[in-house]
């Protein structure tokens, strides 16, 4: 395994683990060994993590128009400014809670628990929220 420069660089490198079982990519590959539920629910708020994060950084993206005074994309949530505020914090707990939950998932596993349900709760909202204001534009029922 080749070790990146910035580790020969360090002053007192016989702490360095540099096994692939502690690499970085073993939290996304489980498919051919045994997963237990810790390692399913860490992929799951991984994944709501990178989701949450991705979702906003393309809502950035889209063209608003001004509703009441307040930014609203006007590709899938046009004339719907209180369905895209409540899309918006629903993604915004989901990816806190995800957060959360993984910072906390060895110090304080009951903490991390209530978190990643909030979090699954949140994103599960997100998602029906999205559901509902692409089925409201397609079908033109505002």
């Amino acid at each position: 395994m080749k070790v990146p420069l910035y580790f020969l660089t360090m002053k007192n490198t016989s702490y360095i683990n540099t096994s692939p079982e502690s690499s970085f990519a073993q939290h996304f590959h489980i498919l051919g060994k045994k997963c237990s539920s810790l390692d399913i629910s860490t992929n799951l708020l991984y994944c709501i993590l990178c989701f949450s994060f991705k979702t906003v950084t393309l809502i950035l993206l889209f063209p608003y128009e001004q509703v009441d005074g307040n930014p609203v994309p006007a590709i899938i949530f046009k004339g719907l400014p209180s369905t895209f505020h409540a899309f918006l914090l629903s993604i915004v707990m989901a990816f806190s809670g995800a957060f959360n939950a993984l910072m906390l998932a060895t110090n304080k596993p009951k903490i991390a628990k209530f978190c990643s349900y909030y979090s699954m709760g949140f994103m599960a909202s997100a998602v029906v929220l999205l559901f509902w204001a692409v089925f409201q534009t397609v079908f033109n029922l505002r």
